[in-house]
């Protein structure tokens, strides 16, 4: 299963969704994450037209895009129903922004961990 497919599943896109559907999913799943950016990084991601011009060069778009994963992760992982130990795939410090260290830093040492 594929980076997309994974999401696409957890997003409840189906084949028949057309493409301002799957928008419109992907920001009520962002939630407080679904800065217009933000749509715009995932969308892209997923493989959608995005609703607004990306003009980053490749990797700062790479980097924005881990970023918000990584803060949509900690987002859905502070929700009740997700509050059940986890494992969690720790990636090389480097790969991600210090907004998301920062973060990833918070939650961990809030929950003991």
């Amino acid at each position: 299963m594929g980076r997309s497919s994974l999401m696409t599943q957890g997003l409840t896109f189906v084949p028949e969704d057309t493409a301002a559907q799957r928008l419109s999913k992907l920001e009520v799943r962002l939630g407080a994450l679904a800065s217009a950016e933000d749509v715009a990084l995932l969308a892209d991601f997923l493989g959608l037209r995005p609703p607004t011009r990306l003009q980053l060069n490749p990797e700062l778009q790479r980097r924005k895009t881990i970023d918000l994963l990584a803060r949509w992760n900690l987002a859905l992982s502070a929700h009740p129903l997700f509050q059940e130990p986890v494992s969690v795939y720790v990636m090389p410090v480097d790969t991600f922004s210090a907004r998301a260290e920062k973060a990833a830093t918070a939650v961990f040492s809030e929950k003991g961990g």
